[in-house]
């Protein structure tokens, strides 16, 4: 399926392994990364499948959330997956985690984070796989680890949110968890653009009630 999969043709794949999954109430969540030849060179793509699953353990659906621009170097825009908002019934961690986000608050949004936690935006140049990553180039989130690097990485989205979609907010449209992680599916509507903007996150919280990670994959940056 994958060497069929029409992004990564004239690429050669190397290899594909779960980071990830999440299972609950016909819902999964995968989290893959696949690693692949292009060019000469090496990436590494985050890939996050979310199915939904018969009460036969058929496959009903399956979406697909990636960075398209980890395998083209062009920006992309994911339009609606889903269409109807829903309220989710969060873990309060996740919910102080929304509100901050919401009201462009980074000592609340960093204050949900658990010492050693870490934000993955699955973003940046290619040719850099993790680290912090300036987002006033337009690349994407990177990975941010630690409050010190939180702080930075989160502090400039915050900056950027506010000048430039003061209004902009994320648009639940479905949800599923197993107590540990959640699986949030949503929209980001700016009402500055004509886009409607898909993706995915998920959000680890660990036994102190903080959260561990936020692992999150859209193309809006």
């Amino acid at each position: 399926m994958v060497t069929e999969w029409r992004p990564t043709q004239g690429a050669t794949i190397e290899s594909l392994a779960t980071t990830h999954s999440t299972a609950v109430d016909g819902y999964v969540g995968t989290e893959l990364e696949l690693r692949l030849q292009i060019d000469g060179g090496p990436r590494t793509l985050s890939i996050v499948a979310v199915s939904e699953v018969a009460a036969d353990g058929k496959l009903e659906r399956t979406r697909l959330y990636y960075r398209r621009a980890h395998i083209d170097g062009q920006q992309h825009f994911r339009d609606r997956m889903l269409q109807d908002e829903i309220d989710v019934p969060f873990d309060p961690i996740i919910e102080k985690y929304q509100k901050a986000l919401l009201e462009r608050n980074t000592e609340d949004f960093l204050a949900t984070f658990a010492e050693d936690g870490y934000f993955d935006g699955h973003g940046g140049p290619v040719d850099q796989a993790e680290g912090l990553v300036d987002l006033s180039l337009g690349l994407g989130m990177g990975r941010y680890a630690g409050h010190d690097e939180l702080y930075r990485g989160i502090g400039q989205m915050m900056e950027i949110g506010r000048a430039e979609s003061p209004k902009g907010r994320l648009e639940h449209v479905n949800a599923f968890t197993d107590g540990t992680t959640t699986v949030l599916e949503f929209n980001i509507l700016r009402p500055e653009e004509s886009r409607v903007h898909a993706g995915v996150a998920c959000y680890e919280v660990n036994q102190n009630g903080l959260m561990q990670a936020a692992r999150v994959y859209d193309e809006a940056w």
